[in-house]
């Protein structure tokens, strides 16, 4: 849950880090509707890093299963639900034919 009255309380040693936070309008008001988790490794399994992910945005919002996820690495992410959002540095880097 949000923390009212004042700021979340971070913890120093950076192991609740989002790396990607989308923010969207809903009812007029600034929410979160996206968050992602990006690491430079061959390969990631999506379903294990999205647990991890929900349980970090207990302090961006009261409902994580109510927002998108995306998931990213370097060659390969397996075991991704179909409504997950999966990208590889392929996707960033490889130019589109023309």
């Amino acid at each position: 849950m949000p923390h009212p009255g004042g700021p979340a309380p971070w913890r120093a040693d950076g192991q609740d880090q989002i790396d990607a936070v989308v923010i969207g309008r809903r009812n007029r008001t600034k929410t979160p509707i996206m968050v992602g988790e990006s690491k430079w490794t061959r390969e990631v399994d999506a379903a294990r890093l999205c647990r991890k992910l929900a349980a970090k945005t207990t302090e961006l919002t009261g409902s994580p299963d109510d927002l998108a996820y995306a998931i990213c690495a370097r060659e390969s992410v397996t075991n991704a639900a179909p409504d997950i959002l999966t990208v590889t540095a392929a996707d960033i880097f490889t130019p589109d034919p023309l």
